[in-house]
């Protein structure tokens, strides 16, 4: 069954745990990682993501425990997967088990996961380094 309930009623419940060390969407800037070496840089990446599907396992979790089947996975999930600063991650190889576990829990629970690249993604733009970057973010998603 599809549920759609208030954005806010949701948000609430996702990051309700908060302050108790429930679920929690992390991030990492660009900035802070290009003072890193490439090892330290790689080491933080991972530590972010893996929290990250971490989260989201918890919150499918929540979602079929609330009669919720449709989920849209936030473009951040990965930081900063498409970005120069991480080029030579190989996070799909690095997260296989994560996202394994994420995926077998999905098809259990009968969930829907969705995730698609924001705005900023512009194919026709006249740039043709923007128009690069949007087909690895389409790549990415």
């Amino acid at each position: 069954m599809l549920c759609w309930r208030p954005v806010e009623e949701a948000v609430r419940a996702w990051a309700g745990g908060r302050g108790e060390g429930g679920p929690r969407w992390r991030a990492i800037t660009a900035k802070r990682l290009s003072a890193m070496d490439m090892w330290e840089r790689r080491g933080h990446l991972y530590q972010v993501a893996r929290n990250n599907l971490q989260t989201l396992e918890a919150i499918v979790r929540w979602n079929h425990a609330h009669g919720i089947d449709l989920f849209r996975i936030t473009s951040d999930l990965i930081p900063l997967a498409t970005h120069p600063v991480a080029a030579g991650w190989d996070w799909e190889e690095d997260l296989a088990y994560e996202f394994a576990v994420v995926a077998r829990l999905a098809r259990e629970v009968g969930a829907r996961l969705t995730m698609h690249p924001g705005q900023y993604t512009v194919l026709n733009a006249p740039d043709p380094a923007v128009v690069e970057r949007a087909v690895a973010d389409l790549e990415y998603h």
